[in-house]
């Protein structure tokens, strides 16, 4: 884009997904000198900045001095919400259903650690079998890829999906700033959403007072108990599954993504 802008003129809209680009040094963030330059001339110049989350829109807005739009994966309400745990009175069911990399791994086998196998499990959908021999623990079983269409309903069979967010510093750009594809799909679902995750994730925030899922946040889920018996209460799950609906309507479907988008069309 810095090359076709020295050429000619152009007006332009860009959409930061993630920024694999700035680094965590003591307790801050920064950007190597070039870098930062480059971001500052590419975001200052833009008619419309698209970011993934508010959280990193916070972030350039401090660091830069931009403002900006959020635009993440959107989902619509599918169904009707499940106040009733769809297990019943069998082993409290719980999801995961999407990609499982490395900052994402270590939080998926703290969470089936701290299950009771035979009354509690989790079920893994993913594509990824890299880590299999490491996910073999008593309360997880692996299940393998959905099609993309088979997701949603899928996810309406389980007591709770699933949305792990890693604790480390290592891959911090992604969990501080990064808003999950399947999060939108997990709130829309109509079953009920746990998120686990360090306070200053992005997700965590997005949601925070809410009720539009079970925030964890601590690492040694020390709220796990808590948590697993709400699951299984149908006020807290109505509560929490309506809440989920009204955030999905008002910030996460289908319209209000679209709508930001052509508003930013309309300006180019």
């Amino acid at each position: 884009m810095e090359y076709l802008k020295s050429l000619t003129s152009v007006r332009y809209a860009t959409w930061f997904m993630d920024d694999h680009l700035v680094l965590r040094s003591s307790a801050s963030w920064r950007y190597p000198r070039r870098v930062r330059r480059d971001m500052e001339r590419h975001l200052r110049g833009a008619s419309t900045v698209f970011v993934i989350s508010p959280a990193l829109g916070e972030f350039y807005e401090r660091e830069f001095g931009v403002s900006s739009e959020v635009l993440f994966c959107p989902a619509d309400p599918h169904g009707e919400p499940l106040y009733e745990p769809p297990c019943g009175t069998g082993p409290l069911t719980i999801g995961y259903f999407g990609r499982v990399w490395e900052w994402q791994l270590d939080e998926i086998l703290r969470f089936g650690a701290s299950l009771r196998a035979g009354e509690q499990v989790l079920h893994v959908y993913s594509p990824d079998t890299a880590f299999h021999d490491r996910l073999r623990l008593p309360a997880i079983e692996l299940k393998g890829a959905l099609a993309p269409g088979e997701v949603r309903e899928r996810m309406r069979s389980y007591d709770a999906v699933l949305v792990p967010i890693g604790f480390g510093d290592t891959e911090r750009n992604l969990t501080e700033f990064n808003i999950a594809t399947k999060l939108s799909e997990c709130l829309a679902s109509g079953t009920v959403t746990i998120v686990y995750g360090p306070p200053c994730a992005a997700m965590v925030r997005l949601l925070h007072g809410t009720d539009a899922a079970h925030v964890i946040t601590s690492r040694d889920l020390r709220d796990w108990a808590d948590v697993a018996a709400a699951l299984q209460d149908a006020g807290d799950r109505r509560r929490r599954l309506n809440s989920a609906r009204k955030f999905v309507r008002r910030h996460a479907s289908s319209d209000v993504m679209r709508s930001r988008w052509r508003a930013a069309v309309e300006k180019l």
